[in-house]
């Protein structure tokens, strides 16, 4: 994964071991049966022993693990989309984005919290890619040139959204799409998940920040 940013994104999805790049394996512990399967193909694949055994590796460090589960979570999303579990899913990222906003009293709370989350996560684990959303290479090599050349055709595409954060003008984005989609009501659950949103790359850092934004258009696509 040293042939620059974007290789290292595009291995985010075919092998999402990328996720890596949040909590670096040297701090989770060296048992290689552990990290032979990621959180997100635990997750697809719906592998309880793999996902249980990578959240207990990173039991010493539950924030970061948390900040990983977050990840693991909007790729979910970007890749199955919302369905029936729209509401759900939103609550669940809501939920993760708060906690890592949230002082944390002690190590011994913070991981019970942490597991608590993973297994929450896990009710989500087992689906098929909906085939409605481009994955995650071609959003990620959309991203590396976005903002670079015209704007979308819509505003309210995929696209659109990669472009206005390019280019500085997300906050503009977001109160645009919640004027679209949120008024004159809006649906449930929808304004938790914008402020969460809009905050949610700050407290997770990494190259992978810009996927948040995503999340919104993905599960409140007008």
């Amino acid at each position: 994964m040293g042939a620059g940013a974007l290789a290292l994104l595009h291995c985010h999805w075919q092998l999402p071991a990328g996720l890596t790049v949040v909590v670096p394996e040297a701090r989770a512990g060296h048992d290689g049966r552990v990290f032979d399967k990621p959180l997100l193909h635990a997750l697809r694949e719906r592998d309880l022993p793999a996902f249980m055994g990578r959240i207990r590796a990173m039991g010493d460090q539950p924030l970061d693990a948390i900040r990983q589960l977050l990840l693991s979570v909007t790729l979910l999303i970007l890749e199955r989309g919302g369905g029936a579990d729209r509401e759900a899913l939103a609550r669940l990222y809501v939920w993760l984005v708060t906690l890592l906003t949230m002082p944390q009293r002690s190590l011994r709370r913070t991981r019970r919290v942490l597991f608590s989350a993973a297994a929450t996560t896990f009710a989500f684990a087992g689906w098929k890619a909906a085939g409605d959303w481009p994955d995650y290479a071609a959003l990620a090599a959309y991203h590396s040139q976005a903002g670079a050349g015209a704007a979308a055709a819509s505003a309210l595409s995929w696209q659109g959204v990669l472009d206005a954060y390019a280019m500085g003008a997300g906050s503009d984005w977001a109160v645009h799409f919640a004027e679209i989609v949120a008024l004159p009501t809006a649906p449930q659950g929808f304004w938790p998940l914008w402020r969460a949103a809009k905050r949610a790359g700050a407290v997770t850092g990494g190259p992978l920040s810009w996927i948040h934004p995503l999340v919104l258009l993905r599960l409140y696509a007008p």
